[in-house]
């Protein structure tokens, strides 16, 4: 079973003057585990919103994505922020990284709090995502 599975994907604004903008078009997309995947293209091309889809930070306006078999689709938006908190990770453009804390702790940091596990444990675990 995909890991992420994306079919027919659509998102698109309106602009203040009512104009409808397309950012993605019928996007489908299959993710196996283990698989590793670049998402590029030139700015402007629906990379950014892409992965906001992906993490529930925004809706598709056509289509179905696919989180671990869950349709991203029909959760309610408490549950969106619990998947992003526990299946989804974004390295964004622009660090957000404490300065005055360690990569090590950086990355700790949200397995603790967010994710509910001990200090110890958590930097176990982000010392093997690290790796």
């Amino acid at each position: 079973m995909p890991v992420l599975e994306t079919i027919l994907l659509g998102k698109h604004y309106q602009t203040g003057d009512a104009r409808r903008v397309e950012v993605l078009r019928g996007l489908s997309l299959s993710v196996e585990p283990g698989e590793v995947v670049a998402v590029v293209g030139p700015a402007g091309s629906g990379k950014t919103t892409l992965l906001n889809l992906i993490g529930g930070i925004e809706r598709q306006t056509r289509g179905t994505l696919y989180l671990d078999g869950v349709d991203l689709g029909e959760l309610p938006r408490w549950q969106l922020d619990r998947v992003r908190a526990e299946k989804v990770g974004f390295i964004p453009r622009q660090p957000l990284f404490l300065p005055e804390r360690t990569v090590l702790e950086n990355v700790a940091w949200p397995l603790r709090y967010l994710g509910g596990r001990r200090t110890r444990s958590a930097r176990a675990e982000a010392a093997e995502l690290l790796e």
